[in-house]
């Protein structure tokens, strides 16, 4: 519902479409994944550096924010996924030690660092296939610089 929203938002034809929704779709994983600004909620979400909800609330916190085609199972297969709940674990074990958590500080911002350089590498390959006027739309959506 949200890429049928997001195909007249932009004006796109089926035939372009096809070109454009893939691409977009990978923009937005990867922008998701790196915490692109306006995404996601600072220090992990409700209940901070763990991801802890609060009594009563419902789902389980993965850092990342969950959209189309991003179920937690699709979320956690990825490797800043991977890496987010890993640092999540190792914080929650209060015997943790400084060397622990920053061997696994350092894996995700090496994750993310990768992501963002798909990230780049995949908002060009959407630039292409779209006009002026689909770009800038996407430029104020926040999927594109």
């Amino acid at each position: 519902m949200m890429y049928e929203r997001m195909k007249e938002q932009l004006g796109a034809t089926d035939e372009q479409w096809k070109d454009i929704q893939p691409r977009l779709q990978k923009v937005m994983t990867l922008s998701r994944q790196v915490g692109a600004p306006g995404r996601g909620m600072m220090f992990g979400g409700p209940g901070g550096f763990g991801g802890r909800r609060q009594p009563g609330t419902r789902g389980q916190d993965t850092g990342e924010r969950r959209g189309p085609g991003t179920g937690r199972a699709q979320v956690q297969e990825t490797a800043v996924g991977k890496a987010t709940a890993e640092l999540r674990e190792v914080l929650r074990n209060e015997e943790a030690t400084a060397d622990q958590i920053k061997a696994k500080l350092t894996a995700l911002r090496t994750a993310k660092d990768k992501a963002e350089k798909e990230l780049v590498a995949a908002q060009k390959a959407l630039k292409e296939k779209l006009n002026v006027k689909q770009e800038a739309f996407l430029v104020l959506s926040g999927y594109l610089n």
